[in-house]
């Protein structure tokens, strides 16, 4: 019987382990790390168009600036570029190329700021969808991320304040 006490133990000590150290799904959706850059909470708005606005939080936590540099969203969209909302009234959005995150640093890519821009969509997005794409960050490279649509008019990610 003690055997069986002592196995049983190991057995339930091993799950708690693995739960703590492999990520969730859920937590896969919300949070992408590599080299030192963690992308928090990637999402868009619903759209029936032809582009589509990506926002997300981006830590840099390297003692080197990094660069974000667009990315690719295949099946989705045909192109992923940085854009910069615009400034002046009336004004229309632009790609600015790329966008040097500073070391130790949080970048947040929101409405009415800094964002990635698809453009080329595929098809529409609704509520509740989600996909895959890719963010290239220079010198880390590319990092898979999941993005969740939210509702067309939409100000921050659903789940937005809540911590990893």
């Amino acid at each position: 019987m003690r055997s069986v006490l002592t196995a049983l133990s190991i057995l339930l000590a091993g799950a708690a382990f693995a739960s703590d150290t492999e990520p969730s799904h859920d937590q896969d959706a919300h949070k992408a790390e590599a080299g030192g850059v963690v992308i928090l909470h990637p999402w868009a708005q619903a759209t029936t168009g032809t582009f589509v606005r990506i926002y997300m939080e981006i830590e840099n936590e390297n003692h080197d600036a990094v660069t974000l540099m667009g990315g690719d969203a295949h099946g989705v969209a045909e192109s992923v570029l940085v854009y910069a909302a615009p400034v002046k009234p009336g004004a229309a959005p632009k790609a600015i190329g790329d966008l040097v995150i500073a070391e130790e640093s949080h970048m947040e890519l929101t409405p009415g700021g800094v964002y990635l821009q698809l453009d080329g969509l595929k098809h529409p997005l609704a509520k509740g969808d989600r996909f895959e794409m890719h963010v290239e960050i220079a010198p880390i490279g590319e990092m898979e991320v999941i993005v969740e649509v939210e509702a067309a008019n939409a100000t921050q990610h659903s789940h937005a304040g809540h911590a990893h």
